[in-house]
């Protein structure tokens, strides 16, 4: 489905300036380029573009109360200076996943003075000697890069979530939307992992597809935005999956992280070898 169309089935019918969360994941761009948004949405608070075909965010509209930015799994390799003037005042930006292979590219973030939290996982320009010190560096005003701060504490769920505020979907959506919040406060707690006990209660079913899809979430690299695309789920659905698949992301931000400090050990070994040698 082409972004365009895409994004009209999500207005249904409503007025854009009255959308403040936007989310259109795995639709297509027929050109590369942003598709279908316009200067409208001026409520808009978050968007998720994720693994739709982006190359370019030259046409990105002006969102003045953007604040988030999902664009991982693209194939942006620049031109980000542009996010500084049609969304200024964003805190937190997702660039995971694509063609960053030079600080440069990333210098230019430099005039977002809000951006508290950028994700370059995946992205050519991470595996630079000294790529975290030299981020943080260029971008003083950054608190998190990749999910960490300086001093590798990882961004506590509290500032990684978001509530769901105003999601763009059929009428009707909100009522139900607060009968899952109400079910969700209930049962916070009495369960750190989302097993299938808690899928089943309260007469939820789990179909085989949603079972098989959870499986390929777990042992493949399918992103939770997919996952949701592929299978349709409900919200409350998709929140669980959300919750799973973030998870999986930080075991594998921490496995990432182990083995830089054993790279850097391992060359501080030879070093010494070397100069014991001499």
């Amino acid at each position: 489905m082409d972004m365009k169309k895409r994004i009209s089935l999500e207005l249904r019918n409503r007025d854009p300036a009255e959308v403040v969360e936007l989310v259109v994941d795995n639709c297509r761009s027929s050109d590369g380029e942003v598709e279908g948004l316009t200067d409208d949405y001026t409520e808009l608070e978050i968007l998720s573009m994720v693994s739709v075909g982006l190359m370019s965010l030259s046409k990105l509209p002006s969102l003045p109360k953007l604040r988030k930015l999902e664009v991982s799994d693209n194939t942006i390799s620049g031109g980000l200076d542009t996010l500084a003037e049609k969304c200024p005042n964003l805190t937190y930006l997702n660039l995971s996943g694509n063609k960053i292979k030079e600080l440069s590219a990333v210098e230019v973030l430099q005039n977002l003075k809000n951006l508290k939290s950028l994700d370059l996982y995946s992205c050519e320009v991470s595996t630079l000697e000294d790529y975290r010190e030299s981020v943080f560096e260029l971008l003083p005003q950054l608190t998190y890069l990749d999910g960490y701060d300086q001093e590798d504490n990882e961004v506590p769920d509290s500032e990684a979530d978001n509530d769901d505020e105003d999601v763009a979907g059929p009428p009707g959506d909100d009522e139900d939307d607060d009968d899952d919040e109400d079910d969700e406060e209930g049962s916070e707690g009495d369960e750190d992992e989302v097993g299938l006990s808690y899928l089943m209660k309260e007469g939820i079913q789990v179909s085989l597809q949603m079972m098989v899809m959870m499986m390929m979430m777990s042992l493949s690299e399918i992103s939770c935005g997919q996952v949701v695309s592929l299978t349709g789920l409900s919200l409350r659905m998709k929140r669980m999956m959300e919750t799973m698949w973030k998870k999986r992301r930080t075991m594998r931000k921490r496995r990432r992280r182990k083995m830089e400090v054993c790279s850097v050990g391992f060359k501080h070994l030879k070093l010494e070898s070397a100069v014991s040698a001499e």
